[in-house]
């Protein structure tokens, strides 16, 4: 997706730095509140160039994700009942309730997409199609001492103009 976004759809693409500059006198937090417009603009050219809507899903490494988490506007949606954050490659927040934050140690540091995510399938941006059955590999099964699942798929960008990328600098 990373590099689908740089380089099929680089309107899309806009840089933030987590450093706040020498003048900047109010802090990291205050300083990472400019990164809003920035993700505004990258949602409302995906809405320009689909017309359909705005970048609404941002996925992210776990470390550049504390940039969002320091947001005013950031909310976490993903609280076990004892209130820690519970684990795994799901949404854990969201900004203003406009942008899911999805976070997982695959995404590339320093690089956050950001999707169009619609709720009618017709204006799907990205598609994941399962087109066989889980199969047991080795097949035929010998005497072998573990075996494996294995299952084939299909991966396909519907809209690369649905898609965009935050770098994180």
């Amino acid at each position: 997706l990373v590099a689908i976004a740089e380089t099929q759809h680089p309107a899309a693409v806009q840089t933030f730095s987590k450093t706040p500059p020498p003048t900047f006198a109010f802090g990291p937090k205050n300083w990472h509140e400019n990164v809003i417009p920035v993700i505004n603009l990258i949602s409302n050219t995906i809405y320009n160039d689909t017309n359909i809507g705005q970048g609404n899903v941002i996925m992210m490494n776990p470390l550049d994700a504390t940039v969002l988490q320091s947001l005013w506007n950031y909310t976490s949606t993903n609280l076990s009942d004892d209130g820690e954050l519970t684990g795994g490659a799901y949404e854990v927040g969201n900004i203003q309730n406009k942008w899911k934050v999805l976070v997982s140690p695959l995404v590339p540091l320093g690089k956050a997409p950001i999707l169009m995510k619609s709720s009618n399938e017709k204006e799907a941006v990205y598609c994941l199609y399962y087109y066989q059955p889980l199969y047991v590999s080795p097949f035929p099964l010998q005497s072998v001492p573990s075996i494996t699942l294995k299952s084939r798929y299909s991966k396909t960008l519907i809209r690369k103009e649905g898609i965009g990328l935050l770098k994180l600098i």
